[in-house]
């Protein structure tokens, strides 16, 4: 099998580069592949909070979407963010756009049902890729066993941490990023007085980390700890203890999961954090979402960027078309306008994670001085 693009990696950011590119699609039938190591259902380990405008940029290229995920997946939902600091104050953030609480094992589905209803393109699941070779005629996909699974002309990692694309083609690139560490676990039978608020807490000695507790009903949550690696290792916190101390040594914690009952077992996995916007493109390749280090360093979100990302490069794909030849194009407009879009922001909050790391008490000052309103104004546009 040969085609003219093929996205490795069916997360938001691959399923946003489809959406990109459907016209394209519907008018060069098999001529776009996406491929997933995974049949889905599947799981994604993540906080499951999903930020609203990570639905407005999908409708935006799919007409109808948001409406179906509020009809189909019943989301909870969320319009405040309250911090807690260890020295007993807390600080809430209305949201001027609402939030979402859906795990990822529904959304991703969800996602992965909307885009084989499209006409024209192939989808392989159940297809690991483990390497990405650049011949003279494409780029060869190989598989676990090192055979040819297929060839493409253009090829587009949107594969997560560690990306398969990026090691292959761009080697070096996912070490230059700030890499962080989280575990969740779902529990059940909590006491929340209201799930329409998520909750963060905030603890000096595990600067730069945070403990979440993300209510998905009154009885249900999404809860969590997550730490950026630099700093974890340099002081021995081991994330699963850190996590117990947390549930035992914070009161609200405490009360609210006083009968709960964890459901399955407490599951991890690796953030790649942006510094910044390196170069995520080359002849013949580029890269979105985690595969692009896109992860926010501050909130640990990932899932909007990689919308965002996975969009825009589908739109500069269309408008190369119609392609001179794929294994030579390199997308400085895609390059171009993530960078002018994210760059700023992205590096500004990896300063920030830096200097809270250093000075953690200045997290308790904003908390403290947060509700003056040019406080809450600077973290709503930067957090």
């Amino acid at each position: 099998m040969k085609f003219d693009i093929a996205i490795i990696g069916a997360g938001p950011g691959g399923i946003a580069t489809v959406l990109g590119l459907k016209d394209f699609i519907k008018e060069n039938p098999g001529s776009v592949v996406l491929i997933d190591k995974a049949i889905f259902p599947r799981d994604k380990i993540c906080g499951d909070a999903v930020p609203y405008w990570a639905f407005r940029d999908l409708d935006l290229v799919h007409p109808g979407i948001h409406d179906r995920v509020k009809e189909v997946l019943k989301p909870g939902i969320f319009t405040r963010t309250r911090l807690q600091a260890n020295s007993g104050r807390s600080l809430t953030i209305n949201w001027t756009g609402h939030g979402y609480m859906i795990p990822r094992y529904e959304l991703d589905n969800f996602l992965m049902q909307e885009v084989k209803k499209l006409e024209g393109l192939t989808i392989l699941e159940d297809t690991p890729i483990r390497r990405v070779v650049k011949t003279e005629v494409g780029f060869s996909l190989r598989g676990p066993d090192r055979e040819e699974v297929l060839q493409a002309n253009f090829i587009i990692g949107s594969d997560g941490a560690p990306s398969t694309v990026a090691k292959s083609l761009r080697p070096g690139f996912q070490k230059r990023a700030q890499s962080g560490s989280a575990i969740r676990g779902y529990f059940e039978n909590l006491k929340i007085q209201d799930p329409t608020t998520s909750l963060i807490y905030y603890q000096r000695k595990f600067a730069p980390g945070y403990f979440w507790l993300f209510p998905m009903s009154e009885s249900k949550a999404n809860v969590g700890f997550g730490m950026g690696n630099r700093w974890r290792r340099k002081k021995n916190i081991n994330l699963t203890d850190a996590f117990w101390k947390f549930v035992k040594e914070e009161p609200e914690v405490s009360k609210i999961l006083s009968e709960a009952q964890l459901v399955g077992s407490l599951k991890g996995g690796i953030l790649p954090f942006s510094k910044g916007i390196e170069s995520v493109i080359g002849k013949g390749y580029a890269l979105v979402g985690d595969a692009a280090n896109l992860n926010d360093p501050f909130s640990g979100d990932g899932i909007q960027n990689a919308v965002y990302s996975g969009i825009l490069l589908g739109d500069c794909l269309k408008q190369a078309y119609p392609f001179d030849d794929l294994l030579s194009l390199e997308l400085t407009s895609y390059q171009q306008k993530l960078a002018a879009k994210l760059h700023r922001s992205l590096k500004f909050k990896s300063r920030l994670v830096r200097l809270s790391s250093r000075l953690p008490f200045l997290v308790d000052l904003v908390i403290r001085f947060g509700n003056q309103k040019w406080v809450m104004d600077w973290i709503k546009k930067w957090i």
